[in-house]
């Protein structure tokens, strides 16, 4: 067999295919780009080993190595081939000078798409040919000649990097800004900017160069580079964490940066950021602003020092850092500004004396330094504040005497020295005070009596002389020409002589705590309900039973026991009852022992005999059993009859709404209501530990709501207070509302509470104007309560279960401590203000009529909200006071229709929260002129117009006028009836729908 032939030889790989990368190149002149070649045979493998011939078509352009590095020399265009056997490729290659990315930041910055000339700019061209540019050889840029061309806006930084340019020409454009300082690494011999503003950085080493330059046109404008100082401030401050930032670090107009406003120059007039979540420290640089006016920096979480630099902002008029954690001492720098009219540096860390430099504010108004920790006398300079209305230090620990000077400071409205360790006696001097209208002294170590000329304070409303042990005496009758509303001298010796005229003036005193001055013994006797006091007599409220104590004390030690005691009542002058009560087993004590009800004669006195006009008259031992010689007292008083404080209640009114939430449907609020009475458990508190006497309870309708919020649900029984025309006390009771167990306005007639005893009373509290008192960290606690703790202060008694003693220490019912009762100070303030509030003849209540419902709040970050308004039909109800917010109606031109100015009331439980309801009698008009509603205050501005809320539904039954139901953020657009019938507590309901200000469909309604 013949074997096969051998296969032909393979053929050898030869170079047939060529390819280069990049494709096509760019390398900037003076630098190299590579090149890679790829070889491949005929069979299209790739020839790794293949050798590969380079070469450039104009070398003068670029030149490339045996490797394929190219090197760029000069701006052009080339190409560079790869040759490897018969195998051809080239790529084209541009050679651009590194100058031109610092022309087209130029262009860019400066509009180059507006400008007179621009040939060749942004082409490949070579950026010699540009117009205006002269460059050498190797495309570096030697001149800039753009002068009257059209350039606008600010010269880039980037302009430093044309390391060759010695002739720049900008003169006659509408360029602003700085020169870039990085210019001044450049050897320029000519440099015009004439006819434009642009401004010379204050940076010395610039200037030198600057004025080095041989040929130079230009006008030598210092730069305002208060842009980069707030900047510098944003970073000290962490910016990035603030509340509000809108257009901070961006090309925005300073104008627009929050908080920042600027006068026509664009100089930093206003720094406001108060509220803003600042922390960091106050950087130095705050004190390069020449034409500052206004720095708010107050209710942050900055620290460290003061920066004495604020001393050299000559315009500086008002100052806020209130409200931080700042450190260390007050800088004398201070002392400076001389133009402040308001210091407000109040609630910070500040150490050390106040220093006497603070006397050249002689433009001063305001001056708040309280709650530090500073130290030393107050500075007799300060009696040269002569347009000064508010000075407040305390809080500090400040001692000695107060300097008498302080009586010179003639428009003094509120003079605050309480809290420190000041003493000796009370100057006299501050009797020359005639427009002051507070004067706090408490919490010090004052002594002697009070002054009579402060008899001449014509305008005092309120003087705080409480915890100052050393102060005795009986008040100056001059004192009752005065018409003080707070008169608080609790933890003193002072007290109120028994003078016809002083009783009447002091029962005048809406809030007050002062002793009156007693005989001896004639406290060892009192009829108590809730609580009593035998320094600060609690009035006792008519026609509830009462507990008479009587104390029976010898004055040598014995084992005889607890005689008999007779007491005798009479109402009006006429005997109204006698009441024996029998000897008791425990021995007489030598003290009066509150404590233990064994240690004192007790009965109980029937409410029909607790009335106006009552009067009593105790003996002791009245067959006469006991040796004299133990000095038992046998009557009481000694002689005449015992005066008792009793007051007939006005009756409270109570509506109850139990509302419905449509997240759970809860009905325990509707079962509550609907069994509810006067006696029911849960109204226990109510009754017996505050001033209520005659009550009446009116049962609202459920109420369908679409949020839990407690401060929703406030919200909502305000606008159906509003809306219903109530007049007495609205309360919501929902089981468990969101974010606080109940919530009240401080001193209105609306609140909200879960279902437990004690959030009601706590509630209806804050509506009897108490704040809370401080125990368990409760918001705003009330700075006069006089015990700590929150303690009663007082013994307390509890008539359930045969009567028991509730002990002092117990914490009162508006803390957020238990166990809880009442103070003797809170029920008696409560008392006062009902009456007050309540006595007065009662208003007929005002016809409906067509109104717009609107209603808004202030949450706790300070910002004002608007919710949706309403046309009803409604009783008009219109602000009572002025204040600091102002509610605007506006056209769409702008104009106004109506503007109001009133003051928010606070609520009890809500961290500065506050809100307001009012029912505006529509005027002819509004229907078609009313675009806008604006709300303005403190802590902002507010606008809202027709559709610029979420929707909100209020339902009402045409037949009784309540209101069955609030919806809040319903679907954006038009609601089905389907929807809303869906959500309804029953059928037939009026419905009225807003997002803003009521539609043209509403006002028809």
């Amino acid at each position: 067999m013949t074997p096969p032939p051998p296969p032909p030889p393979a053929e050898a790989p030869r170079p047939t295919t060529v390819t280069l990368e990049p494709d096509p190149a760019v390398v900037v002149a003076g630098e190299t780009v590579q090149l890679t070649a790829r070889v491949l045979d005929q069979r299209a493998r790739i020839i790794s080993s293949a050798p590969v011939a380079w070469e450039s078509s104009d070398p003068a352009v670029a030149t490339v190595d045996g490797s394929g590095l190219v090197t760029g020399l000069k701006e052009g265009q080339a190409s560079v081939t790869a040759t490897s056997g018969a195998a051809t490729a080239s790529v084209p290659l541009a050679v651009q000078s590194q100058d031109r990315a610092t022309l087209l930041d130029l262009y860019d910055a400066a509009s180059g798409a507006d400008w007179t000339r621009r040939e060749d700019w942004t082409t490949e061209a070579p950026i010699g040919s540009w117009y205006g540019v002269e460059a050498n050889s190797k495309g570096r840029v030697l001149a800039l000649r753009l002068s009257d061309n059209g350039l606008r806006g600010q010269l880039p930084q980037s302009l430093g990097q044309l390391a060759f340019l010695t002739d720049l020409r900008v003169d006659g454009n509408a360029l602003t800004g700085p020169l870039p300082i990085s210019l001044a690494g450049l050897g320029l011999e000519a440099l015009h900017y004439g006819d434009t503003t642009l401004c010379t950085p204050s940076d010395g080493a610039f200037r030198e160069w600057l004025g080095a330059i041989p040929s130079r046109d230009g006008a030598l404008l210092e730069c305002n580079e208060e842009r980069a100082d707030l900047e510098t401030l944003y970073e000290a401050m962490d910016g990035p964490n603030w509340r509000n930032s809108v257009n901070w670090l961006t090309e925005a107009p300073l104008s627009s940066w929050y908080g920042i406003r600027v006068d026509e120059t664009g100089r930093v007039t206003e720094i406001n950021l108060n509220n803003n979540r600042l922390s960091g420290w106050i950087p130095s640089k705050i004190g390069r602003f020449p034409r500052l006016r206004l720095l708010r920096l107050d209710g942050n979480r900055l620290t460290g020092p003061i920066p004495p630099e604020l001393g050299g902002l000559s315009e500086l008029g008002t100052l806020h850092l209130a409200g931080n954690d700042l450190r260390g001492q007050l800088p004398l720098e201070l002392g400076n500004a001389t133009r402040l009219v308001q210091l407000s540096l109040n609630d910070n860390q500040l150490s050390g004396p106040v220093p006497s430099e603070l006397g050249n504010l002689v433009y001063l108004r305001q001056l708040y330094l309280n709650d530090n920790l500073l130290t030393g006398s107050i500075p007799l300079e300060f009696g040269t504040f002569s347009d000064l209305g508010r000075l407040r230090l305390s809080g500090n620990r400040l001692e000695g005497p107060v300097p008498p000077e302080l009586g010179e400071l003639g428009s003094l409205q509120w003079l605050d020295l309480g809290g420190n360790n000041l003493s000796g006696p009370l100057p006299a001097e501050l009797g020359q005070l005639d427009r002051l209208q507070a004067l706090w002294l408490g919490d010090n170590m004052f002594s002697g009596s009070v002054p009579p000329a402060f008899g001449d304070l014509g305008a005092l409303e309120q003087l705080h002389l409480q915890s100052n042990e050393e102060l005795s005496g009986p008040l100056p009758e001059s004192l009752t020409s005065v018409g003080l509303e707070e008169l608080l001298a609790g933890g003193t010796a002072l007290c109120v002589p028994d003078q016809p005229a002083f009783r009447a003036w002091v029962e005048a005193i809406l809030k007050r705590r002062i002793r009156p001055c007693r005989a001896e013994g004639e406290s060892d006797a009192y009829l108590t309900q809730a609580v009593q006091s035998r320094d600060y007599p609690v009035p006792l409220v008519a026609g509830e039973q009462a507990l008479l104590r009587v104390f029976v004390t010898s004055e040598q030690e014995t084992a005889e026991t607890m005689p008999p005691v007779r007491a005798t009542f009479f109402v009006d002058g006429m005997e109204a009852r006698v009441v024996d009560i029998p000897a008791g087993s425990s021995p007489i004590p030598m003290e009066v022992e509150e404590g233990e009800l064994d240690l004192s004669a007790n009965v109980e006195v029937p409410g029909e005999v607790i009335q106006p006009g009552l009067e009593m008259v105790v003996e002791i031992d009245p067959a006469g059993t006991l040796d004299p010689g133990l000095g038992v007292m046998k009557r009481i008083p000694a002689s005449g009859r015992t005066a008792v404080d009793v007051r007939v209640m006005p009756t409270l009114n109570l509506t109850l709404i139990p509302f419905i939430w449509t997240g759970d449907n809860d009905p325990a609020a509707v079962t509550l209501v609907n069994e509810i009475h006067r006696g029911h458990d849960i109204l226990w508190q109510t009754n017996n530990l505050l001033p209520v006497g005659a009550f009446e309870i009116n049962r609202h309708a459920s109420v369908t709501i679409g949020s839990n919020s407690a401060f929703n649900v406030l919200y909502e029984t305000g606008r159906i207070r509003t809306v219903e025309g109530g007049t007495g006390h609205f309360m919501g009771l929902l089981n468990e509302p969101e974010g606080a167990a109940g919530v009240a306005h401080i001193g209105q007639k609306v609140a909200v509470s879960n279902l437990t005893e004690s959030t009601i009373a706590h509630e209806l509290g804050h509506n009897l104007n108490l704040r809370h008192a401080d125990c368990g960290a409760p918001a705003n606690p009330d700075p006069t309560f006089p015990w700590p703790n929150a303690a009663i202060g007082a013994w307390g008694y509890d008539p359930r279960d045969g009567g028991s003693l509730v002990p002092p220490d117990w914490a009162d019912l508006m803390s957020y401590c238990p166990p809880e009762w009442i103070s003797d100070y809170y029920f008696t303030n409560s008392m006062r203000y009902r009456l007050v509030d309540e006595g007065a003849p009662s208003r007929v209540p005002a016809a409906a009529a067509r109104t717009l419902l609107v209603s808004g709040r202030v949450g706790e970050d300070g910002v004002p909200v608007l919710e949706p308004a309403f046309v009803t039909d409604a009783p008009p109800v219109l602000p009572d006071s002025d204040g600091p917010y102002q509610l605007a109606g506006r056209r769409a031109d702008g104009g106004e229709l109506f503007s109001l100015g009133f003051s928010m009331p606070e609520v009890g439980d809500g961290d500065g929260r506050t809100g307001f309801v009012f029912a505006l009698p529509v005027e002819p008009g509004w229907d078609m002129e009313l675009a806008s509603l604006l709300l303005t205050g403190p802590g902002g501005t507010v606008e809202m117009s027709e559709g610029s809320e979420p929707p909100q539904a209020i339902l009402r039954d045409p037949r009784t006028g309540q209101v069955r139901a609030i919806l809040r953020d319903l679907p954006a657009g038009t609601l089905a009836s389907s929807d809303l019938d869906a959500l309804a507590p029953e059928p037939g309901l009026d419905v009225m729908i807003s997002s803003g200000l009521p539609d043209a469909a509403a006002w028809r309604r």
